[in-house]
C-alpha cells in the first residue's frame, strides 16, 4: 500500500537522502532530469521547499518511495506566451522535482503523486499546473501526457544547474 501526505519539517532527513540518492542514481538512468545535487536540489532549497505544497509517497514501512514539490505563482523562466489556458500568477501551480526511487518505479507511484498534487493545487486555488521537462527524457514526456498534462510549447531554458537546454513547457487545468 502507498501513503501519501505533505512533507513537514520531521520528514527532512530523509527528503534529503532520497533527492541526493536520486541525483546519484541519474548515472545509472537511460533517461534523467540532469539535477545536480548542491545546486538543483540543495538541502537548503528542500528545506525551503517544506514552506510549499510539497507531497511525499510512503510504503508500510515509512520509506519515502517518491516526492514533488507545487509552488504558487508562475516560474519566471516560462514565456507567457506559451500558455493556452489563462490564468492569474495566483491561479498557477508549478510542479518541481517529481521523483520516484528505482525500486518503486513502474508501480504507480508518480501518477498516485501527480493525483496528489493535482488535489493539492486545487485545494491551494490554483486553476492550472504548469511544469517543464528537459528534452531527451521520453519517459517524463509521456508520464505527465498519460495524467491528462498538455504540451504547450518547447522552449530554451536557461536552468541555474545545466545551463540552456531545450525544454518541452506542459499544462494541466483542474
Amino acid at each position: 500500500m502507498i501513503n501519501y501526505r505533505r512533507l513537514t519539517k520531521t520528514d527532512l532527513p530523509q527528503v534529503i537522502a532520497f533527492y541526493k540518492d536520486a541525483c546519484d542514481h541519474q548515472q545509472f538512468d537511460q533517461y534523467s532530469p540532469d539535477w545536480t545535487w548542491g545546486v538543483y536540489p540543495s538541502e537548503q532549497s528542500l528545506e525551503e521547499s517544506l514552506n510549499d505544497l510539497f507531497i511525499g509517497a510512503f510504503d508500510d514501512d515509512g520509506t519515502l518511495l517518491g516526492a514533488g514539490i507545487l509552488t504558487k505563482g508562475e516560474d519566471p523562466d516560462y514565456p507567457s506566451e506559451a500558455w493556452k489556458i489563462p490564468a492569474t500568477d495566483d491561479q498557477i501551480a508549478i510542479l518541481h522535482l517529481l521523483a520516484v526511487g528505482p525500486a518503486a518505479r513502474g508501480k504507480g507511484v508518480a501518477s498516485g503523486l501527480l493525483a496528489q498534487l493535482k488535489q493539492v493545487a486545487k485545494e491551494a486555488g490554483a486553476i492550472v499546473i504548469h511544469l517543464d521537462v528537459i528534452d531527451g527524457n521520453p519517459p517524463a514526456d509521456t508520464l505527465y501526457q498519460k495524467n491528462g498534462y498538455q504540451l504547450a510549447k518547447r522552449v530554451v531554458i536557461d536552468y541555474e544547474d545545466v545551463g540552456r537546454q531545450e525544454a518541452n513547457l506542459y499544462e494541466l487545468k483542474l
